[in-house]
């Protein structure tokens, strides 16, 4: 399956989660269902690993790519309780819109780290992201 494909189900599925687990945060601590929610989480990502016959053991070394997985590991803890603790304060037609501009950071690390060519067009799309948000904000 084509990339593109992987990420319009990413993006149906997130979308959905936010607001089925919005609901969820009406009566469960968020402490609560990130624990829970990622320990399902969890649980799939070892089967598909295995599944893929995946090896664990050559990676898990103190390298470059190891040592960047586990800071990555940890800018995905802080986002996540970020966004169950916002979920469950704020409401969800604010706190994902918000969130989403993590596609912005993103996309500017893509650009100024990882060299990807920048243009008019993408620089219009995040400007117009940004607007968006500001508007379901509003």
């Amino acid at each position: 399956m084509s990339y593109m494909i992987w990420v319009f189900i990413g993006l149906f599925s997130y979308g959905c989660m936010t607001g089925i687990l919005k609901i969820a945060l009406r009566d469960i601590p968020p402490g609560v269902a990130l624990v829970v929610t990622n320990s399902v989480l969890t649980l799939a990502a070892i089967i598909w690993a295995f599944t893929r016959n995946e090896s664990f053991g050559p990676h898990i070394k103190l390298d470059q790519p190891f040592i960047l997985l586990l800071l990555a590991s940890v800018f995905l803890t802080i986002s996540v309780i970020s966004l169950y603790t916002a979920l469950s304060r704020g409401p969800v037609s604010i706190v994902v819109p918000i969130y989403a501009m993590n596609m912005a950071v993103a996309a500017l690390i893509g650009f100024v780290l990882l060299g990807e060519s920048i243009s008019l067009v993408r620089i219009s799309g995040i400007i117009m992201a940004a607007g968006a948000v500001f508007l379901l904000t509003r």
